[in-house]
């Protein structure tokens, strides 16, 4: 929670100082990136390692200072071990849609932007539970909403090619009832994408 707080304010902090400069180009956009995903631990389980996420994204700027974004984003399957049993374990399977604001710092002429991100995900996680003494297996799929931040670096390649460099949160949920939650989720990218403009 503490780093969704920190992170929604270095947007509205990038919102105020935009106002002030030119930024991103207005128009449309496509794109997507790859790079390394993982997946914090629960209270009572504890995650494997990371491994290798990735994003697709469409957005829209709607001026030099603002734009939205509605994307994908996929992490890198993890296996859990269930802390109070050790013999228990479990893997999440982890996607999100999301929709995203935008805001837009530049520097060096506008070749280079800092930019933030702020908005929503609609998350679906396939969780199989299971045990090392048997082969059997329970898996169970669940949906939610959560939300999401992120922070990132861009360049402008050409008129019309834009990389960027990225680091997005999702934040996680504790599980209640037959819901097994998810975990606190971190994504960075290496993104490439297209102006239509």
């Amino acid at each position: 929670m503490k780093k969704l707080i920190t992170m929604s304010g270095v947007v509205f902090a990038l919102m105020a100082l935009g106002t002030a400069v030119h930024a991103a180009k207005p128009g449309a956009y496509i794109g997507g990136g790859i790079g390394y995903s993982k997946l914090e631990n629960f209270n009572d389980a504890t995650a494997g390692s990371g491994g290798v996420g990735g994003k697709a994204f469409v957005g829209y700027n709607f001026n030099k200072f603002f734009g939205l974004e509605a994307g994908y984003m996929q992490f890198a399957n993890t296996k859990y071990t269930y802390k109070p049993m050790p013999v228990v374990n479990f893997t999440t399977k982890l996607g999100a849609a999301t929709l995203l604001g935008k805001a837009y710092l530049p520097f060096q002429n506008n070749t280079v932007n800092l930019f933030a991100s702020l908005g929503v995900a609609e998350y679906f996680s396939d969780v199989s539970v299971g045990s090392a003494y048997s082969s059997v297996k329970v898996s169970r799929t669940q949906f939610g909403q959560s939300l999401v931040a992120g922070l990132g670096a861009s360049y402008q390649v050409s008129t019309q090619v834009n990389t960027s460099l990225e680091y997005t949160y999702m934040q996680g949920h504790s599980a209640s009832g037959s819901n097994y939650g998810i975990p606190n989720s971190n994504l960075v990218t290496l993104n490439l994408a297209y102006g239509f403009n």
